[in-house]
């Protein structure tokens, strides 16, 4: 069960910039796009989702998204 490893604890873990990241990461922009959108160089982002995949224990940009649905980051189009 993928919800036990998505543990809404785990987004206290997370900075600020980090759950700007996993937001980014959700919504399938690229390392290259989600240093253009929040003013970062590539190399930045790299160290946050290593950062993020160390801290939450997740490695997969698909469960990352998942986590920042659970988490509220991000929403799904068109639920309310």
């Amino acid at each position: 069960d993928w919800s036990s490893d998505v543990c809404s604890s785990d987004l206290a873990l997370l900075s600020e910039r980090e759950k700007g990241v996993v937001a980014c990461i959700a919504q399938g922009m690229s390392n290259k796009e989600i240093a253009e959108q929040l003013c970062l160089s590539v190399n930045t982002v790299t160290t946050h989702r290593r950062n993020i995949s160390m801290k939450l224990g997740i490695h997969s940009a698909a469960s990352i998204t998942i986590f920042a649905i659970v988490n509220k980051i991000v929403e799904i189009p068109g639920k309310s």
